[in-house]
């Protein structure tokens, strides 16, 4: 794989990234806890085993089977006793062989894929019998030829009465259209704004299986922005602030992709334009 760069993109910066030192933190011994979260058993045996697990900045914890999603007020437990859960969510399926998949929380949303559709909650914190308000669900399999793998969200803001928050979901999938970002925003409600946009991935022969959100800071050199690391040991990653909830069938290549199979000199490519630059 050759190297190339573009002195307006990410890769102007590569050089001297790589020479930077960074401190390292050991965690403090006297902050340390752990917690044991209830799970549902028959029988003295538990009913199925968890798929995945997602926590929130404001302390919440969700767990889930390939059937039913647990929500946990961890922030608020007691540290010396097993956490029971707040709600217990169980997902209608509406295929035969449909199950959940991944979960992901934000401050006030719960996203959750299955092998067809992805869900949003809202108000799984402040409903008074915490069980999440839904908010809609949007089909993604492409007909059976597109298999959400892995879900990731990111909110900015706090929804109010005035509104003003806004929430990305992104769903890793399979193949060179690989992955899926939609957006929501609070007005007073949560409502799906305009089309989804499609992040490519060329190359791609496998599926995401992890997808996330670069950290907002309002100091950032770039807009926030979109990773995905594939089950071929491969990183993307796509500035894409700009352009999500704007237009429609927008399909962005991306500014980074690294190649972890290769040998250490021959990883980086970055070929593309950066699109918070054009």
């Amino acid at each position: 794989m050759s190297i190339s760069s573009s002195s307006s993109g990410p890769s102007a910066r590569r050089s001297s990234l790589a020479t930077d030192y960074f401190q390292v933190y050991s965690a403090s011994s006297k902050s340390q806890s752990s917690n044991l979260l209830q799970r549902p058993k028959r029988l003295g045996f538990l009913i199925a085993p968890d798929v995945a697990t997602s926590i929130s900045s404001s302390g919440w914890v969700a767990t889930c089977s390939s059937e039913q999603i647990r929500l946990y007020d961890v922030k608020g437990a007691n540290r010396n006793r097993i956490i029971q859960p707040k709600a217990v969510l169980s997902i209608p399926m509406i295929l035969r062989d449909e199950k959940i998949r991944g979960i992901a929380l934000s401050d006030d949303l719960l996203a959750v894929i299955t092998h067809n559709r992805l869900l949003v909650y809202d108000e799984y914190r402040t409903n008074n019998d915490h069980m999440p308000s839904f908010v809609g669900e949007k089909r993604i399999d492409q007909d059976g030829h597109w298999t959400p793998r892995s879900v990731s969200i990111a909110q900015l803001g706090r929804q109010s009465p005035k509104g003003g928050a806004t929430a990305s979901i992104a769903v890793g999938g399979e193949g060179e259209s690989a992955v899926k970002i939609f957006r929501y925003k609070y007005m007073p409600a949560w409502n799906l704004q305009g089309d989804h946009v499609v992040l490519k991935c060329p190359h791609n022969n496998g599926a995401v299986k992890i997808v996330g959100f670069s950290p907002w800071r309002s100091d950032a050199i770039y807009a926030p922005m979109v990773f995905a690391v594939t089950t071929g040991n491969h990183l993307y990653s796509w500035v894409v602030a700009r352009y999500v909830g704007h237009q429609q069938g927008i399909r962005l290549d991306p500014c980074w992709h690294v190649d972890c199979n290769a040998r250490s000199n021959e990883r980086v490519s970055d070929i593309f334009e950066d699109p918070a630059q054009s």
